[in-house]
């Protein structure tokens, strides 16, 4: 349940700290207080969009806090461990700060979040019926909604829309197949044509790479000849000269004292090691040489070989060192296309695989949306009596069709009525009159508030246009709830406002030259005296007191 609200330099508000309490609370005050403000306040930081307005005319920005007591919500709990939006499973807040600029951020426990994380949360935190939900009764898209909430069949809503997602997926592809299998007999010839060029070619694994390291060396094959040439003649050929020669003579000078003096001796071996690293480098050379002289026939096939390798790399404009690459794709491709006959059985098989899971979920949803009609039908009818309208017969339509599956099933939902006996119902749009629809919509909101699983609901001067004995049985309805859920109510009638736990009450004054909103938690005596003004009158009597009083008792006692 919601526990606290902060509110910082929002609309007129500079600073607002309200606390609430479980069951129901009435937010009451005179026309222009702003008692609405913390319920707009509260839905920016559940989620709601915002831009720069909200923030009051010369402040930076607008800061809103929302703690919730969670620990009944393990749910909550498990949505904040999921998301590591570390919770101590008691207290949760959320928070949004929206700039002059038009900025926004939001916080959960402190940590920075998107948009859409708030909004999620927060719709499992509270439930919003505004005052212009009637206008919503003319959606059929809000009809389905709200039966839809009734049953509790969101679980089932979703397997039911991922069901119809992965049927229609596969139903794709297939047709993508199958269209591509009408066009790919040119494809396929074209493909052979192209790889029979791979085949005569003949490309094996390395091949472009050892190439061009053998082009490399012939192409050099002069002026590498000569300098290892002589470098062996340096080194060896030339023997009174060559360095080999001198360091075996250095050898035999130094081995006469090797045994007794250790220098000489670690020079001596030195020289002998120097001696093998030449001798070494000497057969390294000499290889080298036999490879120039037995592929030196070969360059013109090197270089034919080259060529044709390029000219294959050129007509597919890729690198030749790809070519292998792009050979193995074609083959792929061409495989794919012959075997595109099982392919296509095999998604055939799939999607009607896919098709019977998602039609016996529709089905499925269909029987708890007819289950649910029928009951929301009889609590409906049975609050709209209480509000005075014992003869409206209220119906959800069911329009199934089998042959037009969807996300959602296969039905729409339509919500009719007849407010007269023997008249046929009808949709809301062309029966009800303004102030019927509003009673109306008051009946259908109450009836799926009860059946809601949120903790805290919300009700924004739904009592519009209501009055008498009517806002009465509207503030017992609502007391009602607030047994099973916090209910939170911003009103106009004091036959509602009599039936709160906790009255807060909102005004605005004239500070400095600008309006500020203030709100204020009545007690007793507060309380009796908001109730007589809103029963009326230029003059609060004693009579006016004594009904006042006698509503708060006769209300406290239900």
């Amino acid at each position: 349940m919601l526990t606290a609200l902060s509110i910082s330099q929002f609309a007129i508000a500079d600073q607002l700290e309200l606390d609430f309490h479980a069951g129901m609370t009435t937010i009451t005050g005179e026309t222009g207080a702003g008692k609405s403000i913390s319920l707009d306040a509260l839905s920016f930081a559940l989620g709601a969009r915002a831009d720069s307005s909200i923030v009051r005319s010369g402040a930076d920005k607008a800061d809103i806090h929302a703690i919730f007591d969670i620990r009944r919500l393990p749910h909550v709990a498990d949505w904040l461990s999921t998301h590591e939006l570390g919770s101590d499973d008691s207290e949760c807040i959320l928070r949004r700060v929206i700039t002059s600029e038009g900025r926004s951020k939001a916080y959960i426990n402190g940590a920075p979040v998107n948009l859409q994380q708030l909004k999620n949360l927060g719709d499992m935190l509270v439930d919003i019926h505004s005052q212009h939900a009637h206008h919503q009764l003319m959606s059929r898209d809000h009809h389905q909604l709200l039966l839809d909430a009734y049953a509790a069949c969101q679980p089932l809503l979703k397997k039911t829309a991922d069901a119809f997602a992965c049927w229609q997926a596969t139903a794709r592809r297939l047709q993508q197949l199958q269209n591509q299998n009408n066009d790919s007999t040119k494809r396929k010839e074209f493909l052979q044509f192209q790889l029979q060029e791979f085949d005569d070619l003949k490309l094996q694994k390395g091949e472009f790479e050892r190439l061009e390291t053998q082009h490399q060396l012939l192409a050099n094959a002069e002026a590498l000849m000569q300098a290892c040439q002589q470098t062996l003649d340096i080194c060896h050929e030339h023997e009174s000269h060559a360095v080999l020669s001198q360091l075996q003579a250095s050898r035999h000078l130094l081995q006469a004292f090797g045994e007794h003096f250790a220098d000489v001796h670690d020079a001596s071996e030195l020289l002998e090691n120097a001696a093998i690293q030449i001798e070494e480098a000497c057969r390294s050379l000499r290889h080298q040489l036999g490879l120039i002289d037995n592929d030196a026939d070969n360059l013109d096939e090197i270089e034919t070989r080259l060529a044709a390798i390029l000219d294959l790399a050129r007509k597919h404009r890729v690198d030749p060192h790809q070519l292998p690459v792009l050979q193995q794709t074609l083959q792929q491709e061409l495989d794919g296309l012959d075997n595109s006959s099982e392919h296509i059985a095999a998604l055939q098989a799939q999607a009607q695989h896919e098709r019977e899971t998602y039609t016996a979920l529709a089905r499925q949803l269909t029987q708890l949306r007819e289950t649910a009609s029928e009951k929301l039908a009889s609590a409906v009818k049975q609050q709209l009596k209480a509000l005075g309208m014992s003869n409206c017969q209220f119906v959800p339509r069911l329009n199934t069709d089998f042959d037009s599956p969807r996300a959602s099933g296969f039905e729409s939902v339509e919500f009719l009525i007849s407010t007269n006996p023997g008249s046929p119902p009808q949709p809301l749009a062309k029966i009800a009159s303004g102030g019927e629809l509003s009673r109306i919509s008051l009946a259908i909101q109450v009836v799926t508030a009860s059946a809601s699983t949120i903790p805290t609901l919300i009700f924004d001067e739904v009592d519009v246009g209501i009055g008498g004995a009517t806002a009465e049985v509207v503030g017992r309805l609502l007391q009602k709830l607030a047994r099973d859920a916090q209910i939170i109510c911003v009103t106009h009638q004091p036959q509602v406002a009599a039936c709160a736990n906790q009255h807060l009450f909102v005004a605005k004054q004239l500070k400095k030259g600008a309006v500020h909103t203030f709100v204020k938690t009545l007690d007793n005596e507060e309380r009796l005296n908001e109730i007589a003004r809103m029963l009326g009158g230029v003059e609060i009597t004693r009579a006016t007191l004594d009904h006042a009083a006698e509503m708060l008792g006769k209300a406290q006692q239900a």
